[in-house]
């Protein structure tokens, strides 16, 4: 009967609810982490004052020291540095916890969404969900692309709230300048133009989330095969998926080291994408033909 509820059921249908029920799970542990990173950040932007504000702040205060006598312009210039000293304190102290922070954000998710996959395809609430009128395909793929769905706001978190960290001292105007220098210093010397650099760079962030996601998949479902010795080898694959992720890159330089930047690139991302199917065939694998719950 389950066999037949699956056949009939429409296939993006039932990959929708496994995306929906999912990304409502995630979204119970994410966005409170997401909403903390923003809400410091912005706090922290709106507490600073603008560049402008502070070199001219700096020469009125020169300008009063200079005018009053030797005792006054000591004590005003202590008072000053002291305040200047409380005010870098507090802005570093924020922007160290934005960066620490950030980066624990984004291990969490990880660790987060490899948890989800384990309890929900490998533990005891696969009993459950595992007999729902769901292919199993459907299950996997669900699961993957609310992963990535996630991995993608924590990106676009942590951009954000970057923004927001310099949302009042001015630094965001700056870009425009960046960009042309870049333009003029770097994009021309790589024989790039400026729209596909950043095309290929998104392609190539958006491509080690993949593969960063169906590799844990792969271990978690590979150790599945070994129940007794799990461990062990969840931890030998662990180590081939990082010497591969941080290796790959640097074969496919070697082997293409005439190729200019933007080829090159695309075919480090073309590596990756065949590693990622890789990934994703061993887990279907393992999932439809060597699966045991016991």
């Amino acid at each position: 009967m389950l066999v037949k509820d699956v056949k009939k059921m429409n296939p993006f249908k039932a990959l929708a609810l496994v995306v929906k029920y999912e990304f409502k799970n995630a979204a119970k542990k994410f966005i409170p982490l997401y909403a903390v990173l923003l809400i410091v950040a912005l706090v922290g932007g709106l507490l600073q004052s603008p560049f402008s504000e502070q070199v001219e702040k700096i020469s009125q205060e020169r300008a009063q020291i200079e005018m009053n006598g030797d005792v006054d312009a000591y004590s005003m210039q202590m008072e000053l540095r002291s305040n200047d000293f409380k005010r870098g304190v507090i802005y570093t102290v924020i922007y160290f916890f934005l960066i620490i922070y950030s980066i624990a954000i984004v291990i969490i998710s990880v660790l987060n969404l490899s948890k989800r996959f384990k309890k929900s395809m490998l533990q005891d609430e696969a009993y459950l969900n595992l007999v729902l009128p769901v292919s199993m395909s459907q299950h996997i793929w669900g699961r993957f692309i609310n992963a990535l769905i996630w991995m993608i706001i924590c990106l676009l978190v942590i951009s954000v709230s970057s923004c927001f960290y310099m949302i009042r001292n001015g630094a965001l105007e700056f870009l425009p300048e960046l960009v042309d220098i870049f333009k003029e210093n770097g994009f021309e010397k790589i024989g790039c133009s400026l729209p596909m650099f950043f095309f290929t760079l998104i392609a190539f962030i958006f491509m080690i989330l993949i593969s960063i996601i169906l590799a844990i998949y792969f271990v978690n479902s590979f150790a599945h095969l070994f129940p007794k010795a799990r461990t062990l080898v969840k931890i030998c694959s662990i180590i081939l998926c990082i010497y591969l992720f941080f290796n790959l890159p640097k074969w496919v330089i070697r082997i293409t080291d005439d190729i200019d930047f933007v080829p090159g690139m695309w075919l480090v991302i073309s590596a990756y994408f065949v590693l990622s199917a890789v990934y994703m065939t061993v887990t279907q694998l393992v999932f439809m033909k060597r699966l045991n719950l016991e």
